[in-house]
C-alpha cells in the first residue's frame, strides 16, 4: 500500500510539473540544466516531455496541436496523447508550486539513479570473478559517486560574482593577506605557488636519480601534516622507511648513526622531538605495483574518513602500474595514469603531488640542467601537469665539489610564473632541505 501511495504521488508530481511547465514554457531555458527525461518515472510523461522539449526547441512556444504534432505516429503516441490531454486539463497550479515539484522530481530521479548504480555494482561482482578486487572496488565507487553527482554541483557562476571574487583576491594580496593553498614550509616555493599548492592540481616534481626529490617531498609532507592529514603512496620504499626519513629530517640526527646506533644525546634528541610529533596527521601506503585505480579508490576513502585531507604524494610515476589498451603506445598508457591522477585531484579538491624520473638523456648532456623534454613520455606528462617542479643540484655531478646547493626550478604553471628557480640547501646525511635564497 506504501509503495502503491508513492507511485501515485510521483504520478501527480510529475502531472503537475509539466502542467506549469506547458503553461510557462520559458522554465525550459531557466533550468535548462536541472530538466531531463530521467525525471519522470512514467513512460507517458516521459515521451510527453521529450516532445514539449521538442516543440519549445524548434520555436520558443508551446500549444497543444504542436506538442500533438511532435508525439509523432507511433504505436505508443496515443497513449502518450491520452496523457498530455490529462496535463492540459490539470486544475490551475500555482507557479510557486515549481520549486516543490522540481525538487521531489530531482530527489526520486538521484535515488534511481543509485539503485542502478548499486545494481551494476552487484553485477560487476558477480561476473568479473577474475579481476583483482582493487580494481572491481575502484569501479564501483567511481559508479557510486557518477549516480550521487548532482547538476548543483556543476552549477555555472554569474560573472559578476567571479569578478567580485577577483577583486576580493586583489584587496587580499595588497593588504598582505595569506593566499589559500597548501603551504610547503618554505617561504620562497610558497610565494612562487602564490600561497602554495592549490586544491585540485596535479603537481609533478620530477627529478634525475639520487637528486634528492623524495626527501624534498618528505619535507613538504612533513610541514604540511602539522595543519592537515597527508596521505603518502610510496610505491618503492616501505613505511619503516619513510617514517625513518621523516624521523631524521625533524630531530636532526644523522643518518648513519640513526642506522648504526645513536649515542645517548642524539637518542634523547629524537625521543624529545618524538613528543612534538604527536600532532602529525597522515598516512603511508607502501603497497607495491599499485594502478592509478587503486590509488583513486584509497584517496576516496581516506578522505571519507579524513575530510581535512591536504596533500596526496605519489612516489613515484613510473612505478604505477600502468593499464595497457590494445593498440596504445607506452606514452599514452603513461598519459593516462597521470591524466587519471589530475582527475583525482579535481574530484577530492586536494592537491596531488605526483614525483616522477626524468629520461637518462639529461645525464648525457653538457648542460644537466633539467628541461620539460627530459621528462619521460614528456608530451602527455607535461599536457596534464598544473605544475612542473625539477630538482637540481649540480654538485652531484662534481662530487668533490658537492656542497648540497639545490635548484627547484617551475618550469611550468598553469596559472604562475614559470622559469623562476628556488635555491635550497641539501643536507643528504640529515635528509632535509633548509632555504637559501629565490631568483629574482
Amino acid at each position: 500500500m506504501g509503495a502503491a501511495r508513492h507511485v501515485n504521488g510521483q504520478y501527480d508530481t510529475e502531472r503537475r510539473l509539466l502542467a506549469i511547465l506547458f503553461r510557462r514554457p520559458e522554465l525550459f531555458a531557466l533550468h535548462q540544466a536541472e530538466l531531463s527525461e530521467e525525471l519522470f518515472l512514467d513512460p507517458d510523461f516521459r515521451r510527453v516531455y521529450r516532445a514539449m522539449a521538442d516543440a519549445y526547441r524548434r520555436d520558443r512556444r508551446l500549444t497543444y496541436t504542436r506538442v500533438h504534432q511532435a508525439l509523432g505516429e507511433t504505436a505508443r503516441a496515443d497513449s502518450a496523447r491520452t496523457a498530455l490531454l490529462r496535463i492540459t486539463e490539470t486544475p490551475f497550479v500555482a507557479a510557486g508550486e515549481w520549486e516543490a515539484c522540481l525538487r521531489i522530481l530531482k530527489d526520486g530521479a538521484r535515488r534511481r539513479r543509485m539503485a542502478e548504480a548499486l545494481h551494476s555494482a552487484l553485477a560487476l561482482l558477480r561476473d568479473e570473478t577474475e579481476r583483482p578486487a582493487g580494481e572491481l572496488a575502484a569501479q564501483i565507487q567511481q559508479l557510486v559517486m557518477r549516480a550521487t553527482a548532482t547538476a548543483d554541483d556543476a552549477a555555472p557562476r554569474p560573472v559578476q560574482e567571479l569578478l567580485d571574487d577577483a577583486i576580493q583576491r586583489l584587496s587580499d594580496r595588497r593588504a598582505g593577506k595569506p593566499r589559500p593553498g597548501v603551504r610547503t614550509g618554505f617561504p620562497a616555493i610558497d610565494r612562487i605557488l602564490d600561497g602554495g599548492f592549490k586544491p585540485g592540481d596535479l603537481i609533478v616534481l620530477a627529478a634525475a636519480t639520487s637528486m634528492g626529490k623524495t626527501a624534498l617531498a618528505l619535507n613538504w609532507a612533513c610541514n604540511v601534516m602539522h595543519t592537515a592529514h597527508v596521505l603518502i603512496f610510496s610505491l618503492e620504499m616501505n613505511d619503516t622507511d619513510i617514517i625513518d626519513r621523516i624521523l631524521i629530517s625533524a630531530t636532526p640526527v644523522h643518518a648513519s648513526s640513526y642506522v648504526l646506533g645513536l649515542d645517548d644525546a642524539a637518542y634523547r634528541r629524537v625521543l624529545d622531538r618524538r613528543a612534538g610529533l604527536k600532532g602529525l596527521r597522515g598516512a603511508v601506503v607502501d603497497r607495491r605495483g599499485l594502478t592509478a585505480a587503486a590509488i583513486a579508490s584509497l584517496s576516496r576513502r581516506y578522505k571519507m574518513e579524513h575530510e581535512r585531507l591536504g596533500l596526496i604524494i605519489v612516489d613515484y610515476l613510473q612505478l604505477i602500474q600502468h593499464v595497457h589498451e590494445r593498440g596504445q603506445t607506452h606514452a599514452v598508457t603513461v598519459g593516462n595514469t597521470v591524466r587519471s591522477l589530475r582527475d583525482l585531484a579535481g574530484e577530492l579538491d586536494v592537491p596531488v603531488l605526483l614525483l616522477s624520473q626524468l629520461s637518462r638523456n639529461v645525464s648525457q648532456r653538457f648542460d644537466k640542467r633539467p628541461q620539460l623534454s627530459d621528462l619521460r613520455d614528456s608530451g602527455n606528462i607535461e599536457e596534464f601537469a598544473d605544475v612542473v617542479i625539477f630538482v637540481h643540484r649540480p654538485g652531484y655531478y662534481e662530487p668533490e665539489n658537492d656542497d648540497g646547493l639545490t635548484e627547484i626550478i617551475f618550469a611550468k604553471q598553469r596559472r604562475g610564473a614559470r622559469g623562476k628557480t628556488v635555491y635550497l640547501r641539501f643536507w643528504p646525511e640529515q635528509v632535509r632541505f633548509t632555504e637559501v635564497f629565490a631568483d629574482a
